[in-house]
């Protein structure tokens, strides 16, 4: 699915912003925070400068309306084209490692085997909804979501603001396996953004 598609479900009427823009939704409540989802699909000679430059901004939320808008017009999960990225975050935070809010921070990723079903579908909706809702205990710490579609395992990551004390990192953790409703052997792993700017990739949690 090109971007051209996915910012043609984003906007039914064809006319821009208006559709997450209506009246109905300044009667809306507000978000704790706006947001906005953004689009790539990196390629196998992808940089960090090239990747800034080519994510492109899809649409932002800042009212309960708009939001549920977007997540009933983004594409099924299941059906985006291996390589393809979303990234739903904070309107003041970019999706990548160099942004000050995301600097000392880490992520928390789930991969999801493929098998056929449409399970990362419902669990891609259930991420936005978690970080929309404010759900989390200390929602200030949730920068974004991203999901990433590759050919053999799909991945969601929490993007975490603050990795500096692993017992609220295991809580975080905890609480997104309960509301994903994944199983209780289900393993998340973390990652330093920090140790992936090194090249390094290995897990500084396993929960």
């Amino acid at each position: 699915m090109t971007l051209l598609c996915i910012e043609k479900n984003l906007d039914s009427t064809g006319s821009g912003t208006p559709s997450l823009t209506s009246e109905a939704a300044k009667q809306s409540y507000p978000l704790k925070y706006p947001w906005t989802m953004y689009y790539d699909t990196p390629n196998k000679r992808t940089t960090q400068e090239n990747y800034n430059t080519n994510l492109q901004a899809l649409a932002t939320v800042d009212y309960v309306y708009t939001a549920c808008y977007m997540i009933q017009n983004i594409p099924d999960a299941s059906e985006l084209p291996s390589g393809t990225s979303l990234s739903f975050f904070r309107s003041d935070i970019k999706p990548s490692w160099e942004d000050s809010h995301n600097a000392n921070g880490g992520k928390w990723t789930c991969s999801i085997h493929k098998d056929g079903s449409k399970k990362i579908s419902k669990l891609w909706k259930d991420a936005i909804f978690s970080c929309i809702g404010s759900e989390y205990e200390h929602p200030e710490t949730i920068n974004g979501v991203v999901l990433s579609i590759r050919q053999k395992t799909d991945r969601i990551a929490f993007w975490i603001s603050d990795a500096s004390h692993d017992d609220a990192l295991k809580h975080i953790a905890s609480f997104i396996k309960t509301y994903l409703e994944l199983p209780a052997d289900f393993t998340l792993s973390f990652q330093l953004h920090a140790d992936a700017l090194k090249g390094n990739s290995r897990d500084h949690l396993i929960f």
